[in-house]
């Protein structure tokens, strides 16, 4: 837990850093290749296994502009889902006995997509965008308990609905802000958990940095 809040702290810290230098940075306008990182959160919608929201997380992507309105990409981004179960005693399914313990409940899901975006209503500050991203879903499924964990991975297909905004934080493009909110559906599953598939909300803040110069 405590390397997880250390990275997330490093990940803002880094989009503070960036969001400050872009005061400085001279270039031409409509850039045509972006890199891309940021922060993102997750809230699970259809299992109990891990139902609370998940903070911790973050992504990396990579877009290409065709042109002002069509641009794709890709994304690689990691989120982590924790649950805490109270103090219970259980029965052990190995041997006889039980066993009286907490438990922390946790789904870490790697999704990995190419995205489509159409950015419409344009204006000198904000490029909204509406896209579709798809891909693939790698999650590990995990309960940790006394000195034991119990775990189980799943790979599956991954779709991903978005709608946001890039905001020009300077005229020159040369670094912009991006606020996103989207909607996943995966086929990964866990049939002991009775999980077959992984719904969630989400959303994000980042910022992209220009690597070329104009279409």
């Amino acid at each position: 837990m405590k390397k997880i809040l250390l990275f997330n702290l490093l990940e803002i810290s880094v989009l503070l850093l960036l969001m400050s230098y872009s005061t400085s940075v001279v270039a031409q306008q409509d850039k045509k290749i972006f890199f891309g990182m940021g922060y993102n959160i997750n809230h699970p919608l259809n299992n109990t296994f891990t139902d609370k929201t998940g903070f911790w997380g973050g992504y990396l992507d990579a877009e290409y502009y065709f042109d002002k309105t069509y641009s794709i990409g890709f994304n690689g981004s990691w989120n982590t889902l924790l649950k805490y179960i109270p103090t219970k005693t259980y029965k052990r399914q190995d041997q006889p006995g039980n066993i009286t313990t907490d438990m922390y409940h946790s789904v870490f899901n790697i999704p990995l997509t190419v995205y489509g975006r159409y950015h419409f209503m344009q204006n000198d500050r904000f490029k909204p965008f509406v896209g579709l991203a798809l891909g693939a879903q790698f999650t590990d499924f995990s309960q940790y308990y006394s000195l034991y964990q119990d775990n189980q991975t799943s790979w599956g297909l991954t779709a991903r609905p978005e709608a946001g905004t890039v905001i020009r934080l300077t005229k020159n493009e040369n670094i912009n802000m991006i606020l996103g909110v989207d909607y996943s559906f995966s086929t990964t599953k866990n049939k002991n958990l009775s999980i077959n598939n992984m719904q969630g909300l989400g959303f994000k803040i980042g910022v992209q940095i220009a690597l070329e110069n104009s279409y």
